[in-house]
């Protein structure tokens, strides 16, 4: 309870600071220099100037994110009461604001107010752009500063009309890294992205985007490559990975600085395979991967590929890449071996269940937790499920050498840029079971090293997992959490599992596009409900920056490096699966 008590000794009672708005805890509230007894004094007695500006410049009529003033008091620090007037060409009709009125009151230390606009949507589609001009008139106990008015306007925006620019660059906030700054050519200062998104609207924009040329990161690890042999003293002592990511993520018009030819940035692939890469994780904290930076980089090409295509051959290309078997262990695991009481590792098997896939409980459509008769979650697998899946995956090893010669099983320098291969003789060739009373037979090892029996089951444990009613809303939910927001509702789910499900089963481009097209993602009026939406990530907050203020390069690649130090996140850092 406040007091008379002066809790931080700077000469002024707690009581005294919360009644004008100070901190009791600290002798300088706000980090002013001065003491609060030495801003208070003088400040009672001092006078009020008011002044006016815009925090928000337009707003649009089926738009709801309002337009703002602020009103500001300099001097003094006791309540005041400030008159103010709305004229400019919108009518009373036009708009509301919030607060209203003819007035503002100030408490006491209060140095700011702010004062929105929200259009009200007319039928009268031929309109022109209207400006409210809000002006600080004369009163009792301040005086009135410069400047005193500030106008914004409401541009007129019709049913058939396509996104406003707002809409449109919180939509690219989910779709992509976000907004780019304006081109100086242009007389408006709207970003590039958000009048493309205007110009098209946001359906026939990512129709676009799903036909747009892959963005591969590999070339510009080749070119980081062929750049360190040709200069035996240049190094690249950087995280050249990140030099690769950051390229595509600012949309170079280049894959690889020597490049002659030009290709259209991809942003919203890039931005889908980053979500998928914090769901199919690997990690450069993993040594042995951690110094294969263009096997990472290619690892990262597959959830590219992958973010538009089918999600079956996305799940085995992600348990075939030499990354993933190394980061989760199923890279050269062997068969049981009862007599040396060896056993194959179950990490991947489990994995690839819990986070990739399925998930740990049965799923409704929408997402729900399916329950049994006693209101108990179901599980989706057994420890035995786990080690079932785990005799399939054994076997596996790299499919050549990085020097394009025949590997064999137990070789340590294969080439990362091929899928891992069978290898029968180390695989367990017998009957498994796998999920929802789906079996493999008993196989017969394939001669030589072709591994046809490893592959076939592999095909059938993926298969097996495809197929698994869980997959679309687990994964859905997931990319719904990644891109718009961390608690969508169960009728967002059940929607984007729909489009999953749908023929052909598992296309990304078609979930991607019903994620960010869902009634959810779009409706504005989720703008005011504190429960939507997601926090921007760490890194996500610097590319948005980056992009914000057009940040170039003359070398035509970005040199980069500890960007996990300085923002705690970092593509292929994460500290764990």
């Amino acid at each position: 309870m406040a007091s008379d008590a002066d809790s931080d000794g700077d000469g002024v009672t707690d009581w005294e600071e919360l009644a004008i708005g100070f901190d009791p805890t600290t002798n300088r509230s706000g980090r002013f220099s001065q003491t609060d007894s030495q801003r208070v004094t003088p400040g009672l007695g001092a006078a009020n100037t008011i002044t006016v500006s815009v925090y928000d410049e337009s707003c649009s009529e089926r738009w709801p994110d309002p337009a703002v003033f602020v009103v500001r008091r300099g001097g003094g620090l006791q309540p005041v009461t400030v008159n103010l007037s709305f004229g400019g060409s919108a009518g009373a009709g036009d708009y509301t604001s919030s607060p209203g009125g003819s007035s503002i009151a100030f408490a006491p230390g209060q140095r700011e107010a702010s004062i929105e606009i929200k259009p009200v949507p007319d039928s009268e589609d031929g309109e022109t752009t209207e400006d409210i001009v809000l002006t600080v008139l004369p009163g009792s106990g301040y005086s009135v500063g410069s400047p005193s008015s500030g106008s914004v306007s409401i541009f007129n925006q019709t049913a058939a009309d396509g996104p406003s620019a707002k809409e449109a660059a919180r939509f690219l906030i989910q779709a992509t890294f976000g907004p780019d700054q304006d081109s100086a050519a242009d007389a408006d200062q709207i970003p590039e992205n958000v009048e493309e998104v205007m110009a098209s609207g946001i359906e026939a924009w990512i129709d676009d985007q799903l036909a747009l040329p892959i963005g591969r990161l590999t070339p510009m690890m080749q070119w980081q490559r062929e750049l360190m042999a040709s200069d035996p003293d240049h190094r690249l002592w950087n995280n050249r990975k990140m030099n690769a990511w950051w390229g595509r993520a600012m949309g170079l018009p280049k894959l690889r600085p020597d490049a002659v030819a030009e290709q259209l940035p991809d942003p919203l692939r890039q931005r889908v395979a980053f979500a998928l890469s914090q769901i199919f994780v690997i990690s450069d904290r993993m040594e042995r991967i951690g110094v294969e930076p263009e096997a990472m980089a290619h690892y990262y090409d597959k959830l590219l590929e992958g973010s538009f295509g089918n999600f079956e051959t996305l799940l085995k290309d992600v348990s075939l890449h030499p990354c993933m078997g190394f980061y989760l262990s199923h890279f050269a695991n062997k068969k049981a071996n009862p007599t040396n009481r060896t056993f194959p590792d179950e990490n991947y098997a489990r994995e690839v269940m819990q986070l990739f896939s399925i998930g740990l409980w049965m799923l409704n459509p929408d997402g729900t937790r399916m329950l049994d008769e006693n209101g108990e979650p179901v599980p989706t697998y057994s420890n035995a499920d786990i080690t079932e899946f785990a005799r399939v995956f054994t076997g596996l090893s790299f499919g050549r050498l990085s020097n394009g010669q025949p590997a064999q099983f137990n070789d340590y320098n294969g080439d990362f840029t091929v899928p891992m291969k069978g290898w029968d003789e180390h695989h367990d060739l017998g009957p498994k079971t796998l999920l929802l009373g789906a079996t493999t037979p008993a196989r017969t090892a394939s001669p030589g090293s072709t591994g046809t029996a490893t592959m076939a089951d592999i095909d059938a444990a993926i298969s097996n997992l495809f197929h698994h009613p869980n997959v679309g809303p687990f994964i859905g939910r997931q990319l719904i959490q990644r891109l718009v927001t961390s608690n969508p509702s169960p009728a967002y789910v059940g929607r984007v599992a729909a489009a999953f499900n749908a023929s052909p089963r598992g296309d990304m481009g078609r979930t991607v596009k019903a994620i960010l097209m869902d009634p959810e993602a779009r409706d504005p009026a989720r703008m005011a409900d504190p429960t939507f939406g997601k926090l921007r990530e760490p890194f996500l907050k610097v590319v948005n920056v980056a992009r914000a203020f057009n940040a170039s390069t003359q070398a035509g690649w970005f040199y980069l490096s500890g960007m996990d130090s300085l923002h705690v996140q970092e593509p292929f850092n994460s500290p764990s699966v």
